[in-house]
């Protein structure tokens, strides 16, 4: 199973806000319905598209199970999916000096360029490519945005 959304940053400890659900960018057949419902885990965030690669990134939780191996995604991925949703609420899980500090933001970029072969059209690559800068100019990390939109 593979965590994204405010569940990474409350399990990396970036985060105290509390999530209404576990959002799940995938989950094996393996693990029924009842379950998904019973524990309010959501698979509408699979919707957005990630890079090709984000399984390379991903970190598994030190959690003991007999069955389910857990993965959070990392936390630029978690970024990134963040920025791509452009909800206020996942502004504000971003906006915050304990998330910033931790992000690489080498490691940002690259994933928010691959955006670009993600993402379902050209418009879209757009509108969060802009959304990205902002971030990245918000937080004073000018020399991160990306130039060639």
């Amino acid at each position: 199973m593979h965590i994204a959304g405010s569940t990474c940053l409350t399990l990396r400890n970036l985060s105290t806000t509390k999530t209404d659900d576990i959002d799940v960018y995938y989950v094996s057949n393996f693990i029924s319905g009842i379950a998904i419902d019973k524990y309010d885990m959501n698979t509408r965030v699979s919707t957005y598209n990630l890079t090709y690669n984000y399984e390379d990134r991903l970190e598994k939780v030190d959690i003991n199970t007999k069955v389910i191996d857990y993965y959070i995604l990392s936390l630029e991925d978690t970024v990134v999916l963040k920025l791509a949703a452009n909800r206020q609420k996942d502004m504000d899980n971003l906006d915050t000096e304990i998330v910033v500090n931790h992000i690489e933001w080498d490691k940002l970029r690259d994933i928010a360029e691959e955006m670009r072969y993600s993402v379902l059209n050209e418009r879209l690559w757009r509108e969060f490519a802009h959304t990205y800068n902002d971030y990245c100019r918000r937080w004073k990390h000018e020399d991160y945005v990306i130039t060639n939109i």
